[in-house]
Formats: C-alpha cells, sequence, structure tokens
C-alpha cells in the first residue's frame, strides 16, 4: 500500500482543529517549491473529490540527491566508506526513498492547494486506498493520488436570545467538616492494626471459591458506609471470610480493589470468593492545630481553625464556581448547537470517523457517533465566533496552560515546584508533551481548540441574561447526574 500522508499532522497544519474534528481553513502550511497538478470535483455541495497527478520530475531530482548523499555515507560490507555505488543503495533503499518523498510532497502540496483554495475542510483528506493498492513501486514512474473531502459552507450563527440558569452551590458546615476530613486523612500517618475497624486497610489475598488464581487484594475500608463495612470489622491477620460478589458494597473503587480488577472491569466481576486477611494498617488522624493547618493547605499564614475554616469554604466556593460553570457551558453549547443550522457531510464523516477509530466495535461506532457531530459543530462555531471577534490563543498561552496542568497533576504547590526543576526545563517538558512522540501535535490541537472554546463561552456569557441560582449540593448533584453523558464529557480532563 502506497505511503500516504499522515494528513494535518504537525502542530503548524492543526490551529484550530480539535481531538473530534478539524477543520483546514486558515491554516499554515509550509509551501513547497514543486507544483504538482492538482484538480478538484464537487460531486455534491458538501463533498469533493481532489486529484493529484505526481511525475517523475517532480521528485527524481530531490531522490538522486539523497542517493548520492547515502552512497557517501553508507556502511556496507564488501565496499569502503563513501565508496559505494548509487546503484547498490538504490537497490536497497530505493523504494523507501520514493515512498517518503512522495508522501512529503503530497503532504505539502495537498495542504497548500487546500490554503490557496480557502477550501472549508471538515473532518482531513480520506485517501482512496484503492487507487494507491494497485501502484507498483518497483516499476511505475508516474502516480495519480485521489482523495475525498468533506465540506462546509459558510452559516449564520445567532448568540443565544434565551436566558440561562447560573447555578451557586451553597457551600455548608457539612462541606466543609467533610472536607476537613479528607485532608486529615491524606495527611494521616499508617500503622500496623490488630483488629480491623472502620478505618482500616486490609491487606490480604483473595481467591475464587472452589480454587483458582490467588490475587493480592485491599480492602479499604473508609471507602464503605455505617451498614456496609460491618461484614469487614474485628478482623484479625490471618482470618478468612467469604466474599460474594453480588452482595458487596456498590462503591466501585473498593470493589476494584478488594477483587483485584481495573476499576473499569467491576462490573463484569462475578462469583464467589475467599478474601484472607494478612496484615492490617491503621489511619492516625494527625492533631488538629497549627502545624496541620499550615500543612494541608500549603499555607504558613493559617495559624488558627477560625483560619483554617475560612479557607476550606473559600476553597470549596472556587470549586463550586468552576463545578458550575462547566455545567452551564454545557448548557450554552447544547443551545447553540441545537439552534444553529449547520449543513455537514455527515456520511464523509461517519467513514472518516470509523478510520479514526478502527479499535471500536461497529455498536460503539454509532453510539459515539452523535456525540462526534455534536463536537464537530461546536468545533464550527467556535472557529466562527473566534474569526468574527478576532478571538485569538497564543501558542505561549497553550504552553502555559500545559505547565500549570503539569505541575497539578504532579502534587506540587506552584510556590516549591522550581526548587526542583527550572522554568525552562518544565517549558521544554510542557512543549514535549504537546507536540508528543510523533512529533503530530495533537495534544497541542486539543488544548488549543478547548482554550478557544472557553473564549467564545466566555463572549456568549457577555451577551446573555444569567440568572442566578442558589442550590444545595444535594440539589446540585442530582441534576448533574440526570443530565451525565460520559460520551460527551470525554473531553473534560483536558482543562482540569
Amino acid at each position: 500500500m502506497a505511503a500516504v500522508p499522515d494528513l494535518g499532522s504537525g502542530a503548524e497544519r492543526r490551529g484550530g482543529s480539535s481531538p473530534s474534528i478539524r477543520t483546514f481553513k486558515n491554516r499554515h502550511y509550509i509551501i513547497n517549491s514543486t507544483v504538482l497538478n492538482i484538480t478538484l470535483t464537487q460531486p455534491t455541495a458538501l463533498t469533493g473529490i481532489i486529484n493529484i497527478s505526481v511525475q517523475e520530475n517532480d521528485y527524481l531530482p530531490k531522490i538522486s540527491a539523497k542517493l548520492k548523499e547515502l552512497s557517501r555515507k553508507a556502511v556496507i560490507p564488501g565496499f569502503r566508506p563513501g565508496k559505494v555505488p548509487v546503484g547498490v543503495v538504490k537497490k536497497m533503499y530505493g523504494k523507501s526513498l520514493l515512498t517518503e518523498e512522495i508522501d512529503l510532497l503530497l503532504r505539502d502540496s495537498l495542504g497548500d492547494y487546500i490554503k490557496e483554495k480557502n477550501l472549508p475542510i471538515v473532518g482531513e483528506p480520506i485517501p482512496n486506498y484503492n487507487k494507491t493498492d494497485t501502484i507498483d513501486w518497483e516499476t511505475q514512474k508516474d502516480f495519480d493520488f485521489e482523495f475525498e473531502i468533506g465540506l462546509v459552507n459558510d452559516f449564520a450563527f445567532d448568540f443565544p436570545s434565551a436566558p440561562f440558569s447560573e447555578h451557586v452551590i451553597l457551600v455548608t458546615d457539612e462541606m466543609i467538616e467533610e472536607k476537613t476530613l479528607r485532608l486529615k486523612l491524606a495527611h494521616a500517618s499508617i500503622d500496623a492494626g490488630e483488629i480491623s475497624n472502620a478505618d482500616t486497610v486490609l491487606v490480604g489475598n483473595i481467591e475464587p471459591e472452589g480454587g483458582g488464581e490467588k490475587k493480592n487484594s485491599v480492602g479499604l475500608l473508609g471507602m464503605l458506609g455505617e451498614e456496609e463495612v460491618k461484614p469487614f470489622l474485628d478482623l484479625k491477620a490471618g482470618q478468612s471470610i467469604a466474599i460474594d460478589v453480588d452482595q458487596l458494597p456498590e462503591n466501585k473503587a473498593f470493589r476494584a480493589s478488594l477483587l483485584s480488577v481495573p476499576e473499569k472491569d467491576v462490573k463484569e466481576a462475578k462469583g464467589k470468593f475467599t478474601f484472607t486477611v494478612e496484615s492490617l494498617l491503621e489511619r492516625k488522624l494527625p492533631e488538629f492545630n497549627e502545624q496541620f493547618f499550615s500543612k494541608a493547605l500549603g499555607d504558613p499564614e493559617i495559624k488558627t481553625e477560625e483560619d483554617f475554616r475560612a479557607k476550606i469554604k473559600e476553597i470549596l466556593i472556587a470549586e463550586s464556581k468552576k463545578e458550575a460553570d462547566y455545567w452551564l457551558a454545557q448548557h450554552i453549547e447544547d443551545y447553540c448547537v441545537n439552534h444553529t443550522d449547520i449543513p455537514i457531510p455527515e456520511d464523509f464523516l461517519r467513514k472518516w470517523f470509523k478510520l479514526q477509530n478502527k479499535n471500536l466495535t461497529e455498536e460503539a461506532l454509532e453510539e459515539r457517533f452523535p456525540f462526534f457531530i455534536r463536537s464537530a459543530k461546536w468545533t464550527l462555531i467556535t472557529s466562527k465566533i473566534a474569526k468574527e471577534n478576532n478571538l485569538v490563543i497564543d501558542t505561549n498561552e497553550v504552553v502555559e496552560r500545559t505547565r500549570q496542568q503539569i505541575i497539578r497533576r504532579a502534587g506540587v504547590s506552584p510556590e516549591t515546584v522550581f526548587e526542583s526543576i527550572s522554568k525552562e526545563e518544565l517549558s521544554s517538558y510542557a512543549i514535549n508533551y504537546l507536540m508528543g512522540k510523533d512529533q503530530r501535535g495533537e495534544r497541542f490541537a486539543q488544548i488549543y481548540q478547548a482554550m478557544l472554546g472557553e473564549k467564545a463561552i466566555n463572549l456568549i456569557k457577555e451577551k446573555i441574561t444569567l440568572d442566578k441560582k442558589e442550590v444545595t449540593l444535594e440539589e446540585y448533584t442530582k441534576m448533574v447526574k440526570a443530565e451525565y453523558t460520559p460520551l460527551r464529557l470525554g473531553e473534560e480532563s483536558l482543562l482540569d
């Protein structure tokens, strides 16, 4: 099969793309000096066929130069260094050099053509593999390639006129106590225990009833409620208890740890087991004093219980606002997508979506495709809002956002992070992360588009009516659960 281009590769090819949809309009391309014969036909208003003809004189000069360079550098038994005949090198490397050069020609020329013609492409061009599969790379000199493209014509977008509810989650004393307890548990010391209680960590092994593979197992009793934990109380090292998966508490993390299976596979776990306790670990909570306040919150100025609780409330308000803002953004996105008429080439996008997700079953593809289309439409709306309102994301903004993500995920405070790594090293790490091992810049594209989406949402919020509505955490959680769609919210972690 021909080495067809991996279109859209490189960060410079992805300004304005997202994990689920890419538009080529207004991108920047490296201009290739070779001018190929390229034609476009449009079977429908939303699809096109780009034909590219590559002649021998389009690629031969560069391949000849590369062969000469290889002949000078190649180390081949039977030939002196630097004296390997070009014909020998061509026989060994000619085909791979040919496919590589054709790949580069197609990639750059197709990108240049799309930019020159200002084609509003959605998705990425799909090569006609039936044609490339018939190419004879050993003898053929001239080549014809065909790419199918999806097009999106200009559309009208109106800012929402309907009001939206802006939820304000009330922070209660109960929430402050719960947050305090979590901080205490996070800073607790671990000691050996003798008999299990509601906070014990049981360490042991689990074995299927009747024999089978014995696995290491951990029972995190602190995850369980007052009634759920009762079967695991008063256990000592060496004791065994019978486990019926159907009778276990619903807590996924507890089940996964006890049954020694990935959390995603917990639903599939069935049967009866024997759990044997090998050791017990007890968490000793820290004293509630100035040392704990400072350590738990990373702020040496927190010296009293009053200051500590005030800071906890401040943190919870910020967390609640971030959560509420996220769901408000989802509602705004839904409204914009549902009230904006965007004719898109669904058949083309379905084909492209399948090519991008070859590991998914047909059922999973059909389940995810509607959310992919929603994401596609929102990306197009975001790009239109950005263009018409001069919204811009600078590369440095993307790098800085990534730096902050890395710091948070490493669990290091921004104040102390540079004690172990320089700013330059962290920036270099962030750039490498954004570009990826293959240097395609997929993560850069994702975060860029997500940040552009943020700016679009903020602009929309300035133009709409927001009705503040105070709700308890319980009320808010119930609302979120009723609306929660994991497939739609799969990109949430990009900006956490």
